[in-house]
C-alpha cells in the first residue's frame, strides 16, 4: 500500500507457484476503529497513524480476497469484542475441518 505494485507482486507468486494456504483469516477492522483502538493503549507509528495508507491496504486485501490468489479468504469482523472474535475464529476453524 506504500509503493510496491500489488499486481506486480501477484505475478510473481503466480509464476514462482507458491503454494497456496489452506485458509486465510482476514480480521476485517475499519481504519478507523483500528486508530482508535491503538491510541488507546499506546502511541501510533507513521503507519498505524496514516488512516490514508490504512484504507489504501485495506482496499488492496478485499481485492485479493476476491481474487483468492494466495488461497481461500475467510472474513472475520473484527469490530466485535475479543472473545466473539475469537469464538468466530475457532468456529471458522472447525468449519474448515482444521481443528
Amino acid at each position: 500500500a506504500n509503493g510496491f505494485p500489488v499486481r506486480r507482486a501477484l505475478k510473481l507468486v503466480k509464476l514462482m507457484a507458491f503454494p497456496k494456504a489452506d485458509l486465510i483469516i482476514y480480521i476485517d477492522v475499519p481504519p478507523q476503529v483500528g486508530i482508535e483502538r491503538k491510541s488507546k493503549t499506546g502511541k501510533l507509528d507513521r503507519h498505524e497513524s496514516d488512516r490514508r495508507l490504512l484504507e489504501k491496504a485495506k482496499e488492496i486485501y478485499e481485492r485479493e480476497i476476491k481474487s483468492n490468489v494466495l488461497g481461500k479468504w475467510v472474513v472475520v469482523d473484527g469490530t466485535k469484542n475479543i472473545k466473539e472474535v475469537h469464538q468466530e475464529i475457532l468456529d471458522v476453524l472447525k468449519r474448515e475441518g482444521l481443528i
